[in-house]
């Protein structure tokens, strides 16, 4: 299916008599990579070649290669292939890939106790008192939306996190009021405590220094607002999750995205993708912009790791 990756290990073994220097392992798309365990290998052992070719982007017949260099002097030169035939996935379907160039992280730059009143469904609480300490928990790859109450301090709270090392920042024109003059309100505001402040699984990444550089100013209608559900057991949901996603069962879920503005998008997202390509299937009749990541968590592991994933706090 399009937009599944793709694995398979070669193993490739020294037949000669002297040791076999590997200097260049090449693909013939970014779309496929190859590790190779070792450069060098001894008469008579092999090494292990992985390869992950992210699919995504195909459909139909295809031919990937991965051209290996050497000092074999039979075969200096050995091509590898990955042939098959990619299906198309369905409308309501979306990719590890195709969701990583949309996400971001949306980041509630009030105190506490403000947030806890209300804030935007998927937001997590970074106070702007604390944006300096809490920089180097945000893996810096990531694209940020910060707001406010009305856009007086959410731009130095920007200007702090860029400055530990976070590029793709930008700031909320207006605030979380903004959001008021678009949509319907209620059904995007949340209380309490429940998306605030989680760990990132994996915050590491190369940091820059950015503080010389002026964040970017966005308009709410800039930012793609969705909302993101994810319908696994909450055991699971509190061990690691899309940042951003609120927990709820599949009845609770039907209920509430029905309560959602219809220009509001919505991604299900389940352990495999089973459970919400079934929903996804079954809302898609009924509005549009209901989505559900292909594979699920498993598969975005599989393509990701835990770029992107949470566990809740506490």
């Amino acid at each position: 299916m399009s937009g599944i990756a793709v694995t398979h290990t070669f193993i490739l073994s020294n037949l000669g008599n002297q040791e076999l220097v590997i200097s260049q392992v090449v693909s013939s798309c970014h779309c496929a990579t190859a590790q190779l365990s070792s450069s060098r290998v001894a008469p008579g052992a092999s090494v292990t070649l992985p390869v992950v070719f992210d699919t995504y982007e195909f459909a139909g017949q295809v031919d990937r290669q991965i051209e290996i260099t050497s000092n074999d002097p039979a075969t200096p030169r050995l091509d590898l292939h990955l042939t098959g035939r990619i299906l198309r996935r369905e409308a309501y379907q979306k990719s590890a890939g195709e969701y990583l160039n949309e996400a971001y992280v949306l980041l509630d730059v009030r105190e506490p106790s403000a947030f806890a009143a209300w804030h935007l469904v998927g937001a997590m609480n970074v106070p702007a008192s604390q944006a300096s300490a809490l920089a180097r928990l945000l893996p810096p790859s990531l694209l940020y939306f910060l707001y406010d109450q009305d856009g007086s301090t959410a731009q130095a709270a920007a200007t702090t996190l860029r400055a530990g090392g976070l590029a793709a920042v930008q700031v909320v024109q207006g605030g979380i009021g903004s959001w008021s003059q678009r949509r319907p309100w209620s059904a995007l505001l949340a209380s309490g405590m429940d998306a605030a402040w989680g760990l990132f699984l994996d915050a590491t990444g190369a940091r820059g220094n950015y503080a010389g550089s002026s964040s970017a100013v966005v308009s709410v209608s800039s930012v793609g607002y969705f909302v993101t559900i994810d319908l696994r057991p909450a055991s699971l949901f509190a061990l690691g999750h899309l940042a951003g996603a609120i927990n709820m069962m599949e009845s609770s879920a039907l209920t509430y995205i029905n309560s959602l503005p219809s220009d509001v998008k919505v991604l299900l997202v389940s352990d495999g993708g089973a459970e919400s390509d079934r929903l996804a299937e079954t809302l898609s009749r009924q509005r549009g912009g209901v989505s559900s990541l292909l594979g699920g968590l498993i598969e975005w592991q599989k393509q990701h790791a835990n770029l992107l994933l949470v566990a809740s706090a506490g």
